[in-house]
């Protein structure tokens, strides 16, 4: 009798330390998920910066362009009249 109440106590034992094993990494492994999703969280926000900027300058330089293309009054044309 004896014998089989060490036997069930060390098992109790083991099987207490791997409880709190697992806790431990359970614990460990939920701080790395708070952890990634805070880095999502900012790499989500930095995206959306960049993708505004992006635009705002391809909006820029589509001005730019639109200007470039339209066809300037020639000077020549504008002092020739201004002498008549």
């Amino acid at each position: 009798m004896e014998a089989e109440t060490v036997k069930w106590q060390t098992r109790w034992e083991q099987t207490n330390e791997t409880l709190v094993k697992v806790e431990k990494s359970n614990i460990a492994l939920q701080n790395e998920l708070v952890k990634a999703n805070e880095g999502l969280v900012k790499m989500t926000d930095l995206c959306r910066a960049l993708q505004t900027e992006r635009k705002t300058l391809l909006n820029g330089l589509k001005g730019v362009e639109g200007k470039e293309n339209e066809p300037e009054p020639p000077a020549n044309e504008d002092k020739q009249k201004e002498k008549q």
